[in-house]
């Protein structure tokens, strides 16, 4: 199954991408060598091809740099909120919690949510609405209208895995 190196960034500012900094994932400042800020789409993690209710297919979110991958647990801190949390790959079965897929429709500009697999209503978000340098990147019931601290865009790093 096929793989890509990418960046995640957010609709809310451009210049900010997902990344690993002191065991969190954040939203920090986009700098191109910082391997922290890479992610690897990795479609080919299930023994299966999975997809989600609406046939999108299912992929996993690996740190290029720690080789960390993103998990989408309902574990909320005590404001209420979920922060996605960080899984070993690789030395164990793969779980659904590390399961994500980007919803069909566009938000202009390749804009999408991403979604958890396990439940699509629950998307990658910039907790609290806000979209700052060092914002914690969680999990957030998804609702209509969307805000730019819920829509990303992967972009294809232009180097190898």
């Amino acid at each position: 199954m096929a793989q890509a190196l990418v960046w995640i960034f957010c609709k809310g500012d451009t210049n900010l991408n997902v990344a690993i900094q002191d065991n969190k994932i954040l939203l920090v400042r986009a700098d191109p060598n910082d391997e922290m800020q890479q992610w690897i789409k990795d479609y080919g993690a299930g023994r299966n091809v999975l997809s989600d209710d609406e046939d999108q297919m299912a992929f996993v979110l690996v740190n290029k740099a720690t080789r960390h991958v993103m998990v989408n647990k309902d574990a909320p801190r005590a404001d209420g909120n979920i922060e996605v949390q960080l899984g070993v790959y690789g030395l164990g079965p793969v779980r659904v919690s590390m399961f994500w897929t980007e919803e069909i429709k566009d938000h202009g500009d390749s804009y999408r949510r991403i979604r958890a697999l396990r439940d699509i209503t629950m998307t990658l978000d910039g907790l609290f609405g806000n979209v700052m340098e060092g914002t914690v990147v969680g999990i957030y019931r998804s609702n209509e209208p969307v805000g730019v601290n819920g829509l990303w865009k992967m972009k294809k790093v232009e180097n190898n895995i």
